[in-house]
């Protein structure tokens, strides 16, 4: 679902990323000083605030096949902890040079819960927490993410450190000024799950009391619970949105791991041409960028 969350005080919208979002009300409250909007777009922000946004993302690995064991979860945290700090996200965008100083963005944390079962299908949570994102920069790292893992970094005989450093290769070179195509995640399970106003709280907390918006957190687990999770999970039962994704990221459009793990230029991308009348009703995406 593209639903777009937007809140009082964001000034741009947040895209709702795989998953039909909770729209968080207005909420009363001044804008966070790090960012104007989640991941949607967003202003250019000091990486001076503490002010931070936090945006979950749910994924389901629809193999018959696949497990989801605690070892796979510590793989999973291992490669989102590289994401940590500040990084240029130009290849998380798109229409933006390594050059704009509005591509660096800082991550505060970005981390793998336990799985969970909804409705007989198994979620994982992703929570990222950031001072702002740019357009898609989430559904890409959830991407990358999803990508590095089934590319069996972590099963090559050498072993799970050495596949850490060459994931650590992997992303980044993904963060240099080099231009890269990295998977874009469906946005079926991408939500604003809440804002955080740390430094607003520093400054005024006192005076005007914290904003946390802790008597609302039961109702916003509760409506969560019952209304976006039960979406995500019919969304997919109907469309087959990730697993059509999996099969694309596979068969049509791979990840070029072998130049981003060396830092090579990949080959040039092929020009794109008119569709012909024959092939005009086809939903293949013509380019990883589309997906």
């Amino acid at each position: 679902s593209k639903k777009r969350v937007r809140g009082k005080d964001s000034h741009k919208s947040a895209q709702s990323d795989g998953s039909s979002s909770a729209s968080p009300s207005s909420i009363p409250a001044p804008s966070p000083s790090s960012s104007s909007s989640s991941s949607s777009s967003s202003s250019s922000s000091s990486t001076s605030s503490s002010d931070t946004k936090v945006m979950q993302s749910r994924v389901w690995a629809p193999s018959p096949d696949f497990v989801f064991t605690e070892d796979t979860r510590r793989q999973i945290n291992a490669v989102l902890a590289l994401f940590q700090g500040t990084h240029n996200y130009h290849n998380y965008t798109s229409k933006m040079k390594p050059t704009d100083p509005s591509v660096k963005r800082f991550i505060t944390s970005f981390t793998c819960g336990a799985p969970f079962v909804v409705d007989g299908m198994e979620l994982v949570r992703l929570t990222v927490v950031g001072q702002s994102f740019i357009f898609n920069q989430i559904r890409k790292m959830v991407g990358m993410v999803i990508a590095v893992i089934r590319q069996g970094y972590f099963n090559d005989s050498e072993g799970k450190t050495a596949g850490l450093a060459r994931v650590r290769r992997v992303l980044d070179n993904s963060f240099s000024t080099r231009k890269y195509q990295v998977p874009k995640a469906p946005a079926l399970g991408l939500l604003l799950d809440r804002c955080l106003f740390e430094s607003w709280a520093k400054r005024n907390g006192k005076m005007y009391g914290n904003l946390d918006f802790a008597e609302g957190e039961e109702l916003r687990e509760t409506f969560k619970r019952t209304q976006v999770y039960n979406h995500i999970v019919r969304r997919e039962r109907d469309e087959y949105v990730m697993q059509h994704w999996l099969r694309i990221i596979k068969e049509v459009f791979p990840v070029n791991f072998t130049a981003l793990e060396t830092g090579e230029a990949p080959p040039p991308r092929a020009p794109r041409t008119a569709p012909s009348s024959s092939s005009s009703s086809s939903t293949t995406p013509s380019s990883l960028e589309e997906i």
